[in-house]
This record gives structure tokens, sequence and C-alpha cells, in this order.
């Protein structure tokens, strides 16, 4: 690691932010030799952040970035085997040969690098980000791995690689001016508090969209029970007027009475 081991040799001073106890904050040696890239949210997982430094020799030093969603537990664990799962091999088994570096076991976007197990068992996967071929991993951080959290950009990376000549780095990197906008920061390489990152994943959660109240239903009317009218008797339609049939009947009762 004569790359990182460079990079280890920061000063405070050049870690300092700008205008820090009346100091100009000097440019680090990432930011000299390197340009940063950064994944946010990688694959899919809110502030899972990572970072991709393309040194001046085409190098490339892979780590989690001052933001990652880790930095807000107490780091127990960085294991490289990957719990031996089937399928996989153990980073530490890397072997490389050589001026040229031949060998390297040969890693995708995807591919996981290592899981770092927090001490309430949460674990994160870290990612190559890149194709490329793995030429180290940061061994230092087996027996402490309290270094990622620490000093995640400089003596906490994860690993260095080898890209093949030619392939670009994926368009899903952005840059560290565009990662300093997305995240709120006024310098990418700083580490970050654990209660300010708390706060910026709070800040930046999506907001859950709020209920809409429902209408009240109106309560239907319930139907009365109907009152029956009282029946009507038929009518006797009579053609005759009151007033002749009455004469009718005392001519007859007359007629009657004179027999």
């Amino acid at each position: 690691g004569g790359l990182m081991a460079a990079a280890a040799t920061t000063t405070a001073a050049e870690q300092a932010p700008t205008g820090a106890g009346g100091k100009t904050r000097f440019p680090s040696f990432a930011e000299r030799y390197t340009t940063q890239y950064f994944g946010v949210d990688v694959a899919g997982v809110p502030f899972q952040d990572q970072f991709v430094y393309q040194h001046s020799n085409r190098l490339l030093v892979v780590g989690v970035a001052p933001t990652h969603v880790l930095h807000t537990k107490a780091v127990a664990k960085v294991d490289f085997s990957l719990d031996n799962k089937k399928g996989t091999k153990n980073r530490l088994d890397n072997k490389v040969s050589g001026k040229n570096k031949r060998g390297g076991m040969i890693m995708n976007q995807n591919s996981v690098i290592c899981h770092v197990i927090a001490e309430d068992g949460t674990v994160f996967k870290i990612y190559a980000m890149v194709q490329a071929r793995l030429l180290e991993v940061n061994d230092r951080l087996v027996s402490d791995p309290t270094l990622i959290s620490r000093l995640p950009t400089t003596e906490g990376y994860i690993a260095i690689l080898d890209p093949k000549v030619g392939v670009k780095l994926p368009k899903t990197l952005i840059s560290a001016e565009e990662y300093r906008a997305r995240r709120n920061l006024q310098h990418h390489l700083q580490p970050v508090s654990q209660q300010t990152l708390i706060s910026l994943i709070q800040e930046q959660q999506p907001q859950q969209p709020q209920p809409q109240p429902q209408p009240q239903s109106q309560p239907q009317p319930q139907p009365q029970p109907s009152e029956k009218k009282p029946e009507e008797k038929p009518t006797t339609v009579c053609d005759t007027p009151p007033n002749v049939a009455q004469g009718v009947v005392e001519q007859k009762q007359e007629e009657r009475a004179a027999v």
C-alpha cells in the first residue's frame, strides 16, 4: 500500500476545515493526487455512501464515505471472508505477483469486498463499485476495525483496485461537488460526527405522504313505517238527485194510504 501509505501521512492541518482555529486548510493527499468520485445510496440502501478515488496512475482506492450510514453505529468487525458463503472467496486470500501485479480477483460493480459488522449485529456490505482487479485489501481493518470510522478516507480505506485499460467508471458515480451538494456538506473528505450524520439522514429521508382525511359518510335516513290510510268505504252512486228521490217516496206512501 504505497498509495495509501502516502495518503495516511495527511496532517491534522490538512484535514482541518477552512478557517478552523484561524488556519488555512491545505489540500490533502487525496485532493492533490486523485479525482474523487462517490456513490450514494449504493445498492438502493439510503445513505450507504462509498467513495472511489482515482489516482493519476489509474489505480482506484475504494472506501466508505463520511456519510455512510455505518458511521451511526459502533463498528465491531470487518470481515473479508464474507462469512465463507458458497461461491465467494475470502478477499484476504487475494494474490498478485510481479511488477505488473498480475492475478487478483476480478471484481465488478456489484461485487462485495467485505462485510462491516456493527456491535448491534447490523451487517453492511461494502461494494467494489467498479469493474477491476483486486490488488489488495486493507488487512489492518481486521485487527483495528475502528479505523473505518475514525479515518474512513485515509487509513480506513477498504481496498485498492486496478481497472482494465479503457474501462470507464460507472455513470452512477458522481463528482465530489455533486456529492457535497447532495449531502449538504462543506467538505467531502471531512469526517462527519455521528449526531450530524443522524440529523442529515433524518432531514433527507423522503417525506411520507400524509393520509388524506376521509369524508365522513352521512347516516342514511332509515325508512319510516308507512302509515296505513283508513279504508274508504265504497261510495254508492245515485243518479237521482236527493230531492227528487224524496218526492217519489212520499208519492208512493200517499198512494198506499188511499188504497
